[in-house]
């Protein structure tokens, strides 16, 4: 029997390895490689199951986008699993990059995986594009996992890449990710190029304003914001009793009174004098 080591997370997710297999536990051990991309690694506890190939898998999610189309991380995760319980493997880690583009081989949680790849591990990927978007990353990684005498599987396509012909078929598949990759980011462009010809490309609206939801020709960009008229009104009222009082200590005063804007930690004078000017007030 196998132990299933400690728990020490509060998530804990089961998945079923296929008829006849036990289920096994693993365990969310958030292990922040680093915090401001959310790079994690799950790892199942030790000892693992004997009779077992062992292998790892690699999810990616980039945008709220992917999530709403079916992309999100749990959906791969559980992909990954069921794949892994198909095939007989026991899945002894996921490393999982969220909010990263898969233009950037830069990921803390790919990294780390490749490092601690082990002779034999089987590699199952989410897709291609999951994997990388960049055709030149995409043999890279292919490559120094043959060399690790490691498997990589992405069952969409369920071919050797190991041989000539899975070779070819990986290239074909990686040239049509970063194809795809190329052409979403020229819509892009164009899109906003026509949006800012046309005067119709709406940045972050100036503080007491916020962005039109009518979004036909003759209407304005922006529209008032009244819950942000009533803090420029504030600001008015303390001008008024105070000024002769220079920018920096008036700013001061008003954090004192006012509760920071937006999502900023505290009023920064800058963006007061912005107000102030903006909206007349001396």
């Amino acid at each position: 029997t196998r132990t299933k080591g400690s728990f020490t997370p509060d998530v804990v997710k089961d998945y079923d390895h296929g008829e006849g297999s036990e289920k096994y536990q693993l365990i969310e051990t958030v292990k922040y490689i680093n915090k401001d991309t959310k790079s994690v690694v799950k790892r199942a506890p030790e000892p693992y199951p004997e009779n077992y190939n062992l292998a790892v898998g690699y999810t990616r999610v980039s945008t709220d986008r992917q999530v709403a189309e079916g992309h999100s991380l749990d959906a791969q995760e559980a992909f990954l699993a069921k794949e892994a319980g198909l095939r007989n493997y026991f899945l002894k880690a996921i490393y999982i990059d969220e909010g990263i583009s898969g233009q950037d081989i830069e990921r803390e949680a790919l990294k780390k995986m490749m490092e601690e790849l082990k002779e034999g591990d089987k590699v199952i990927v989410y897709a291609v594009e999951r994997f990388t978007r960049h055709l030149k990353d995409l043999l890279t990684l292919a490559e120094e996992i043959k060399k690790k005498n490691c498997v990589l599987i992405v069952p969409e396509m369920d071919v050797d890449f190991n041989t000539p012909q899975g070779g070819m078929l990986l290239a074909i598949r990686g040239s049509l990710a970063q194809y795809e990759r190329e052409i979403t980011s020229k819509r892009v462009k164009d899109t906003l190029g026509h949006l800012r010809r046309m005067g119709r490309l709406a940045n972050k609206p100036p503080y007491g304003q916020r962005v039109n939801p009518d979004k036909s020709p003759e209407a304005p960009l922006y529209i008032r914001n009244e819950e942000e008229q009533k803090i420029i009104d504030k600001i008015r009222r303390i001008r008024s009793k105070n000024t002769t009082m220079g920018i920096t200590a008036f700013t001061r005063l008003v954090n004192e009174k006012i509760a920071p804007p937006r999502s900023a930690s505290k009023w920064h004078h800058k963006m007061v004098k912005d107000i102030m000017n903006r909206e007349g007030i001396k």
